[in-house]
This record gives C-alpha cells, structure tokens and sequence, in this order.
C-alpha cells in the first residue's frame, strides 16, 4: 500500500509543477484522458472499500469501549459465527448516518470536505507513532536503555514530520478542518462523562462492607423465610450483593431458597449445553449458578436458566416441604372449624402455622375434633400433609384436598433486581452537576435487564437503591 500511495502523491506533485491551476482536484486532472474511466472506476471502488473499513472500525471501537465500561452500554449484534470483532451498533450507525448527510448538506462538495480530511489523517499520523512507542515500551523484553534508544530514533525519524504535516493543517482548522476536532472531542467527552458516572457509582456501592456467602449463611438462618424461589443477580467477584443485604434489612425477611446467578460471556460463539451451566450449594437453601454464553448468543432466558436448575435439584420439592403456613381468618363458620382443626394440630405436633389457600372454597361436612396423641419421642418436622394422614378420624376428602393443592401449585420464582436512583448533590460545583446530569441522561438510553434477559415483569422485584453523587 505504501508504494502505491507514495508513486500516487508523488505523481500528483508533479502533475502540480507542471500545471498549478489544477490545485482543485489534483487527482483526477493528473490521469491521462485514455486511462480516465478505468482510473474513475477503481477510485470508486476503493472510496467503497475505505467507506465498509470506517464504519467496522467504528463499531469495532465503540463494542470494545462497551466491553470495557467506557461507553454507554449500546446493544451491539454480532454478524458472524467465528469473527468476534465482526459487529454491529445500530444506535452508532444511526449518529453516523445523521452526521454523513449533516456534512454533505454543510460542505455540498468533497474538495471542501478535503481540509478535515487533512486534519484527521495528520492527528491519526501522531496518535499512532505515539502509541506504537507505548505498545513497544510495555511489551519488549530487552533491557529499557535498548527499549530507550531504539524508540527515540523511531520518535525521531517519523514524529517532526507528523508534527510539521500538523501544523500547517492546522492552518485550515476554519475552512473545514474543525470538523474532526468535534467529533473527536464529543466522543471523548461521552466516554469521559460516563466513566466518571460509572466509578462514582460504584464507589458509592462500595462503601458498605459486602458479606461473603458463608456469613450470609450464618445470619439467614435467623430470618424469617418467604415462600417461593429468589433469584439474585451477582457479579463474578464474589459476595453477596448489596441490595440483597438492603433487602433484607428492609423486611427482615428472605426466600425459602435463594439463587445467586452470575452470567458470563466467553468470546466463542456458542457454548455446548454441557458446558452451560454450573452451580456450587452454599448451604441447603443457598445455591451460586454461573450461566456461560457465546457472543453469538442473542436469546439470553433468565427465566429458562432457573427453571433448568430448579427441575434439576427439584426444588420445587424442597420450597414445599419447608412451606411456612400463616392462617387467615374466613367468614364461612365449618371453614373457620376446618383451620382452627389444622391450626391446632400443627401447632401441638410441629408448631408449623397453616395458610387458608389450602383449603377449598367449598362445602365441607362437619367435622368433630380430636386431640391428637402425644408421642413419647419428640416430635419430627413433617409436613402438613402427612398430620392430616396421622388422624384416623379426619375425613379422606379434606387429606385428597390438601394433597392436590400442594402437588399442583406451583413454586413461586421472583427476580430482584437492583436500580440506582441518582441524586445529583448540591453540594459539588457547578459544572460537576451537569456533568452528573449528562451521565443520568446516557445512563437513561441504555438497555433495560428485564427486556434483554426476558424475565416476565410481573416476576420482577426491583430493590431501589437512593444515591446521592
């Protein structure tokens, strides 16, 4: 590429000596007549090359600057099965479309466009050499004064050029050369703000001292539990989230069984089923599952993950056999007689309450009570279904009842998440506050995590988080 660029330049150079009112469009007045259309072909066919090359650099850039957490978190789709770096950014390619014709309609020719042309390619020239002396510092494994030396002479060699091009550039920074200036500078405005944003955020997240599981554990223990199955989404460093921590200082209370699922994505496409899922039991109601995927992989079902590790350990069993029974008082006087029956044997036999929702909403033949036999051993933790069993004079209809509505109701499954509401502090500066301002407002275009991992809405348990920055 180099030579070819170089014979270019040089042959417009002397196109220009010869003929200097062809300043305007060097290129082309410099092509001999006969070899003009296939000369006017191959530029049009290279103007697209170079055209496809900007734009994937472009959503190359700004996918890995996501990864990185230095961008907003814009969806990005992948278009190819084995090239990772192969994407796609809807929202960059909608600000690239808007700014195309933005710059068509200002500048109306490309010989006007021409001067921030010059600029961006002098600004590249600099940014490059200089970061080929920082990639060559970091990386060379030869003694630093080799490292020293031989990096001054590359520095040497092509940066007083580069910085010489640049200056006289810069001389068309009001004709057109402005252009790169801004777009350069808004993009790193947008990534400067939102990492401020997001490293402030996490600060204040922080500050707590986050429990490990087995201290969790311990403190669970003293709770009172919940019916139903939480799901809790954690990071991979480990630890107990915090919004669980503020949940449960909130109601004093947690799910029967909790699950603290983490998701990570490998930079393969796709992942085997075998390899999808692995989970590490905690303690017998506390499970830690990591849910691996390919980048390929659009269809991420939070829901179908937990339902996957609940028919696998059935623990839907489980959620019924610890079920927490609260009785509820009813208006129809045999049903009244039918809990308070309930009530008390498992008051006497297990001290284990009983919910209304397990008896029907129908008529029931009167029942005489009896007083349950005491057992010389002491008493096992069963479940209400099997006391109902151990009375010989309770009626069959009520045992087949209580037996249907535990076999065919189903575990609950609740999602908490966590969502930070930001209040800007009127105790910074001024200019820190809209900065602050600008971050919540990029902070607000970004992907919502009920809609991208599918969890039903009215599934979802949302933790608020007040904050103040």
């Amino acid at each position: 590429m180099l030579p070819s660029i170089l014979l270019s330049y040089l042959g417009q150079g002397a196109s220009l000596l010869q003929n200097p009112d062809n300043y305007y469009n060097p290129f082309f007045t410099s092509v001999p007549t006969v070899l003009f259309w296939p000369v006017f072909i191959v530029a049009v066919v290279v103007t697209l090359i170079s055209a496809h090359s900007t734009v994937n650099s472009t959503f190359d850039l700004i996918s890995q600057a996501i990864a990185l957490d230095y961008f907003p978190n814009l969806p990005v789709k992948y278009t190819s099965k084995t090239n990772r770096n192969q994407v796609f950014v809807p929202a960059m390619n909608l600000i690239m479309l808007c700014t195309s014709v933005l710059l068509v309609i200002t500048f109306e020719t490309s010989f006007n466009l021409s001067n921030a042309y010059g600029m961006s390619i002098s600004i590249v020239m600099i940014l490059t050499s200089v970061l080929i002396s920082i990639a060559a510092w970091v990386t060379w494994r030869v003694h630093w004064i080799i490292r020293v030396v031989c990096i001054f002479l590359f520095l040497l060699l092509f940066l007083p050029f580069e910085i010489l091009f640049l200056f006289f550039n810069s001389l068309k920074v009001p004709l057109g050369g402005y252009v790169p200036l801004m777009l350069g500078m808004s993009c790193a405005f947008v990534m400067l703000v939102w990492t401020y944003g997001q490293d402030a955020l996490r600060t204040v997240n922080t500050r707590d001292v986050i429990q490990t599981y087995d201290e969790f554990a311990t403190r669970y223990e003293s709770l009172h539990k919940s019916n139903g199955i939480g799901v809790f989404m954690v990071n991979n460093a480990g630890g107990v989230p915090a919004y669980l921590l503020q949940y449960v200082d909130t109601v004093d209370s947690v799910p029967q069984v909790i699950l603290f699922l983490s998701i990570i994505y490998f930079k393969i496409p796709y992942v085997t089923e075998s390899k999808r899922m692995s989970t590490v039991f905690i303690n017998d109601n506390m499970i830690r599952v990591t849910a691996r995927y390919g980048f390929m992989e659009k269809n991420i079902s939070l829901p179908h993950i937990i339902d996957r590790v609940v028919e696998k350990y059935d623990l839907s069993k489980f959620v019924k056999q610890v079920r927490v029974y609260t009785p509820e008082p009813t208006p129809d006087d045999k049903e009244k007689e039918a809990n308070d029956v309930i009530n008390e044997i498992v008051v006497q036999q297990q001290n284990l309450p009983l919910q209304q929702e397990d008896i029907m909403e129908q008529k029931k033949p009167d029942i005489k009570e009896e007083a349950p036999k005491q057992e010389d051993s002491k008493p096992t933790r069963l479940s209400t279904l099997e006391f109902l069993k151990r009375r010989k004079s309770w009626d069959s209809w009520i045992i087949d009842l209580v037996e249907n509505q535990e076999e065919s109701k189903p575990t609950s499954i609740y999602y908490f998440l966590t969502d930070d509401y930001v209040k800007v502090d009127r105790k910074r500066k001024f200019y820190t506050r809209w900065i602050i301002i600008f971050f919540l407002f990029l902070r607000a275009g970004t992907r919502n995590n009920t809609q991208r991992m599918q969890i039903p809405p009215d599934k979802v348990i949302e933790i608020g988080n007040n904050v103040r920055l």
